[in-house]
């Protein structure tokens, strides 16, 4: 008896480490298929943070030796007026479309007009370029001044500075976010002292990074992500289930559509909805998408395991997953129990 018993617990274990295996060699397989979206979000950032040095070097030569003859040139009431302009514009870099800069340039215009300066439309250029929007009474003094397009230019070299070090620091936000998202992704736990108490809005964050590439090419991502409790899990396991979920809300979408992920608390429960826009799933497919190695992508392209995987997961924490279908609408809906005693304590 005590012989069969070890044999039955080795046979758990094995199946268990089976299980941990399997899962883990469907994160690389997915893994591998976005390595190519992810190397094009991270080349972006270095492409800016690799040029924005050079423009800064570029600029700086110019401008120092142009700013102290400047501001020899202009009295003291203009000086205080360029000074406030440049911390005015510092204050103001909003991105504008095309048609706003055209409509903020021609507003500009019309008033420097009524001012009666002679440059009224270079000054415009260089005033819609430096986002000075509030009246222009206060600037008076400067603007009047002869090289008022000089002195605008120069400002707005300095301005660009600024622009150009905020572009670095957000570029290298952007990598370091792509690659945490990454390393999160692709470790593997393997204690079960690794669960911990995380906001579930967090490993879904690190899925939709991870496909930021192919969901900027056309897709819209609406997240409606009411406050929840921490819940008590394995986030690797998790954020395994949301990767394989947004990859096919993606899959379904095409080109162009929305990508809805609502996070809400109902009944001791945490529930996630992952909603897609694409073509309604017929009944005899929705029925089957749960099974082992049933796919309806081609041949290559799936395994037929991610789903099955999806919902051992969601299991193993004491939870549920449904999903609906019409056209235009296609839901899974993803349920965990908050209470720590319902098979949290399970998940490995």
């Amino acid at each position: 008896m005590e012989e069969r018993t070890q044999e039955l617990s080795q046979t758990l274990v094995n199946l268990q480490t089976t299980q941990a295996e399997l899962i883990q060699s469907e994160k690389m397989a997915a893994l591998g298929q976005i390595t190519a979206s992810v190397a094009h979000e991270v080349n972006t950032p270095l492409g800016v943070i690799r040029s924005a040095p050079g423009n800064i070097i570029a600029t700086l030569n110019v401008l120092l030796p142009q700013l102290p003859v400047l501001m020899q040139r202009l009295n003291p009431t203009q000086q205080a007026t360029f000074i406030a302009l440049v911390n005015t514009s510092l204050q103001q870099q909003q991105s504008l479309s095309t048609k706003e800069e055209r409509q903020l340039r021609r507003r500009l215009q019309t008033e420097l007009d009524a001012l009666g300066l002679v440059e009224s439309q270079e000054i415009a250029i260089q005033l819609t370029l430096l986002r000075i929007e509030s009246s222009l009474e206060g600037n008076q003094h400067l603007l009047e001044a002869p090289d008022c397009d000089e002195i605008l230019q120069v400002a707005y070299k300095l301005v660009q500075q600024n622009q150009n070090t905020i572009s670095i620091q957000q570029e290298v936000d952007r990598a370091a976010k792509i690659v945490f998202a990454l390393k999160t992704y692709s470790h593997r736990s393997r204690e079960a002292e690794e669960k911990s108490l995380i906001q579930i809005s967090e490993c879904l964050e690190i899925a939709l990074t991870l496909y930021q590439n192919r969901l900027k090419q056309g897709i819209e991502v609406i997240r409606k992500y009411e406050p929840v409790p921490d819940l008590l899990c394995n986030p690797d396991a998790l954020t395994q289930v949301w990767v394989n979920l947004i990859d096919n809300a993606i899959y379904a979408i095409g080109k162009e559509g929305t990508l809805e992920i609502a996070i809400a608390q109902q009944a001791g429960q945490i529930v996630v909805e992952i909603t897609n826009s694409g073509a309604a799933i017929p009944d005899e497919i929705r029925l089957r998408l749960f099974e082992p190695f049933f796919t309806t992508k081609p041949r290559g392209e799936g395994s037929g395991l991610g789903l099955d995987i999806v919902r051992q997961i969601i299991q193993k924490h004491g939870g549920d997953i449904q999903v609906s279908s019409q056209s235009g609408q296609t839901t899974f809906t993803v349920m965990l129990p908050l209470s720590r005693s319902m098979g949290v304590a399970d998940v490995k």
